[in-house]
This record gives structure tokens, C-alpha cells and sequence, in this order.
């Protein structure tokens, strides 16, 4: 008995993530800067499994794993910084593809503004300093804090 089998073969898939470099420029630390990406497959589908990023002052939203994709698929990318300073990530993404994707991250923290106030009077001024914090909303959240500085003259 001879049975007669046709097919086709279908190449593995390739996956690639745009850009390939992403720099968020200067972020005040304490704050965060977001950048979009773009997963995509070539050839036939590809499944993710999981993304990994290399700095924890990165993060990755927008997507869950596992995901099949079939064309392409965006993301969201987050940086924000903890110290002033450059810094770098590699964000890599786990996949059945034939080729591995990365995207290098790219930014700098930089250092919030400092905020102060300097007086001076002579011998026979008198001066009273109050100084109350700004609330916003009905919630008293703090918006704002000052330093103050005297200068006694000698």
C-alpha cells in the first residue's frame, strides 16, 4: 500500500522590534518620560513569550505575554530615573522567531530644581517669615516646599 502525502513548508517566522534605539533624553528624576515601539513579524506569525529589560528604571506596558503576532503589535516604553545621571537598558523579547529582537534604551536623569530664598535687612528692620505649603484639590496634597534662608547681618 503506498499513500501519496503533499505539503508546503512554511519558514519559521522573524520578529523585529522599531526603533532598534530608543533615547529618552534628560527626565527629571522622580518623574517619567514614555516612548511607543513596535513589535513585528515577517514570514509567518511569531509567538512571545516574554520581554526582559536589563534596568529597572525601564519599564515595558502595553502588551501581554504570551502573544501571537501576526503582523505587528505596539508597545509603550517608561523611563524614570531614580538618580541623576546617564543610564542604559537592553530590552529583549523571547520568542519562537529565527532571529532574536532587542531595542538599547537610552537617558539621563537629570537633578530636580532646588528652590531656595535669601534675605537680608539692616540692624533696624524687623521681619516676619510665615510660610504655608500650596495644597491642591480637596485632598491637601502638598504641591510645593520651600526652603528659607536668613541672613543676620554681623
Amino acid at each position: 500500500m503506498t499513500i501519496s502525502l503533499a505539503g508546503t513548508g512554511v519558514a519559521q517566522g522573524q520578529l523585529a522590534v522599531t526603533p532598534t534605539s530608543t533615547d529618552f533624553g534628560s527626565v527629571t528624576v522622580g518623574t517619567s518620560k514614555t516612548q511607543v515601539g513596535t513589535l513585528s513579524s515577517s514570514g509567518s506569525s511569531v509567538s512571545v513569550s516574554s520581554a526582559t529589560l536589563t534596568n529597572a528604571e525601564f519599564s515595558l506596558s502595553g502588551i501581554t505575554f504570551p502573544l501571537t503576532i501576526a503582523a505587528s503589535v505596539p508597545f509603550t516604553l517608561t523611563f524614570t530615573p531614580q538618580m541623576a545621571g546617564s543610564t542604559s537598558a537592553i530590552g529583549s523579547f523571547t520568542s519562537n522567531a529565527s532571529n532574536s529582537a532587542a531595542e538599547t534604551l537610552t537617558g539621563t536623569g537629570a537633578a530636580p530644581p532646588q528652590h531656595s530664598v535669601d534675605l537680608s535687612w539692616n540692624e533696624t528692620s524687623t521681619v516676619a517669615i510665615t510660610s504655608e505649603p500650596l495644597y491642591s484639590g480637596h485632598n491637601k496634597e502638598v504641591i510645593h516646599d520651600c526652603t528659607w534662608r536668613v541672613l543676620l547681618p554681623r
